[in-house]
């Protein structure tokens, strides 16, 4: 399979990355913690629908109530 690049633009420094790869034909998903909040913004406005292998990519913002360190997506 063969996968498209992702836009070439930086959105900032990561704090954190946490992906959940469930069994076969299970949805799978993940997180990215930014370190400033406007860069998570970025983030969603470039790469939400984004087809990454064929399929268009779910991007948003959620704020962690349990971490403090920045918001995520």
């Amino acid at each position: 399979m063969q996968l498209s690049p992702l836009p070439a633009r930086p959105f900032g420094k990561i704090r954190n990355i946490t992906l959940k790869i469930p069994g076969p034909g299970l949805p799978r998903s993940g997180s990215i913690t930014f370190r400033e909040g406007e860069d998570a913004k970025k983030a969603v406005e470039h790469l939400n629908g984004f087809e990454l292998a064929g399929r268009a990519m779910k991007v948003t913002e959620e704020l962690d109530q349990n971490e403090a360190a920045g918001p995520s997506l």
